[in-house]
């Protein structure tokens, strides 16, 4: 796991994808109208929960705008009677 005070941590604890810069990944999140990961995250979590920093640390920033997304849908079901 890496650790919030790593120097490849992006909040949260979650790791940035160790073949892109970082200068690269920030742009992703901007492009989509969020300051950086932690910020986009953390809206997810409005609506998701603190399942969304489970699944972004399992599944990585590349699946950030995609894979995330889905499972967090896919399970959306799965956790209605929490």
């Amino acid at each position: 796991m890496i650790l919030p005070d790593s120097p490849r941590s992006v909040g949260y604890g979650v790791a940035l994808a160790p073949n892109l810069t970082v200068e690269h990944q920030m742009s992703v999140y901007k492009d989509n109208g969020y300051a950086d990961r932690k910020a986009y995250l953390a809206e997810l979590a409005q609506d998701y929960g603190r399942k969304v920093f489970i699944f972004a640390e399992i599944l990585g920033p590349n699946e950030d705008f995609d894979g995330l997304v889905t499972s967090l849908e896919d399970t959306e079901d799965d956790c209605d009677g929490e």
